[in-house]
């Protein structure tokens, strides 16, 4: 689970907001090839061993974690469309904008009438939905990717998502 978090941070590093910006195959390369050394805390810490005022707090982080699903790079937009699960979500501290209480959710795509919407599920049942920006000329990934930035987005093959 850690190594999803670390990656996740990792990613979110090297890609930037993905609506805003293209991913270089330089990005990507960085992406395949990295391995986590340790969990976050163990990384930044160490990155940062040699600024003793910093005292950071690990106990209180307010971010929301996006995790892609592998799966989620074979969907169509006609797929997505039906309703697909492209990836998990993990708030520790709860979300205002998407009314959710801390948790981890499961993050489904499906469009509803002319719009597109994300439901979010507790692993037993929906508890939040928000509409959604599909886009289907997105730039191509290899592999699928999530980016929290101003907006979540999940990319994979050639479609993007953002809540």
């Amino acid at each position: 689970m850690t190594r999803f978090f670390v990656a996740l941070v990792l990613i979110m590093f090297c890609v930037g907001s993905a609506a805003a910006q293209e991913v270089t195959p330089q990005q990507v390369a960085l992406i395949q090839k990295w391995e986590p050394a340790g969990d976050f805390r163990e990384i930044v810490a160490k990155q940062f061993a040699d600024r003793q005022n910093l005292q950071l707090d690990f106990t209180h982080l307010a971010s929301i974690v996006a995790i892609p699903s592998k799966a989620s790079g074979s969907f169509s937009l006609v797929q997505l469309a039906e309703g697909q699960d492209v990836g998990a979500m993990y708030i520790p501290s709860g979300s205002s904008r998407l009314n959710l209480p801390p948790g981890s959710y499961v993050v489904r795509v499906n469009r509803v009438g002319d719009r597109w919407q994300v439901q979010f599920s507790d692993g037993k049942r929906t508890v939040g939905a928000i509409q959604a920006r599909v886009v289907g000329t997105a730039q191509a990934v290899p592999f699928p990717i999530a980016v929290v930035d101003h907006s979540v987005c999940y990319r994979a093959d050639s479609w993007e998502i953002c809540y």
